[in-house]
């Protein structure tokens, strides 16, 4: 298959990240896009849909070992939301956390038709489409439930995670860490333009409360811990598409 789910291919969580021995022991299942509600999701290949609608519909166990929730939708939903599953033959995709989609099971969709739109329903930390492969014959016991990496089923290689920088070798520059030197920046706009002996001693070490973990910074010490990541951007190796 040659095509990616949404147009704006925003990765905020790689297939096998964040391992987590109650949930995900061997990491993510699935390839999260962070896009808005109602960006439209196509097609990754020409297939039959097997289902589409909320998890809760699929009972337990579904053929698909799709996390669901009894209460059905609402609120407090932790199951996957609705879903759009589709056989391909060799392979199957499963589409999460939708919005709507006007599909039914035994439907028949062309490659790069549009199949509904994402969402935020289910368990979920945000707008965003969670998306799997599953192989033909695929074992739910064996690691990652089966999931297989999508990168490795489409030929046109999304880039890596646009919404994560390098920071170093092994660490990433969150958004939150990206608004927090924004912030640090308005607080000297009018100086961007003057040479760097003209700024204010005082606003360069102004204390700057961080909003996404606590405690305080200043733009000086963001200045220089950004220096320090552009430096390591520059020296890094560019990382393979896995």
């Amino acid at each position: 298959m040659t095509t990616w789910p949404v147009d704006i291919r925003t990765v905020t969580q790689e297939f096998g990240a964040y391992p987590n021995p109650d949930y995900q022991p061997d990491g993510h299942t699935g390839m999260d896009f962070g896009v808005n509600v109602g960006t439209p999701i196509k097609a990754a290949a020409a297939g039959t849909v097997l289902w589409a609608g909320w998890a809760q519909g699929l009972g337990w166990p579904n053929p698909y070992y799709i996390a669901i929730d009894f209460d059905g939708p609402s609120n407090g939903d932790q199951s996957a939301g609705i879903v759009v599953v589709i056989d391909h033959g060799s392979f199957a995709t499963l589409y999460a956390h939708l919005d709507q989609t006007g599909l039914n099971p035994g439907d028949t969709v062309r490659e790069g038709e549009v199949i509904g739109q994402t969402g935020n329903t289910g368990r979920s930390s945000g707008p965003h489409l969670h998306f799997e492969v599953l192989p033909d014959g695929w074992d739910v016991h064996a690691k990652w439930y089966g999931r297989r990496n999508p990168r490795h089923y489409i030929s046109s290689i999304v880039p890596q995670s646009t919404t994560t920088k390098p920071k170093g070798l092994f660490m990433t520059l969150k958004p939150s860490e990206e608004q927090e030197i924004l912030a640090a920046a308005r607080l000297v706009k009018r100086y961007l333009d003057a040479p760097v002996s003209k700024v204010d001693e005082a606003v360069l070490d102004a204390k700057v409360t961080r909003a996404d973990v606590g405690g305080q910074t200043s733009l000086r010490s963001t200045i220089a811990y950004l220096d320090t990541n552009l430096n390591a951007i520059r020296n890094a190796k560019e990382s393979p598409n896995v």
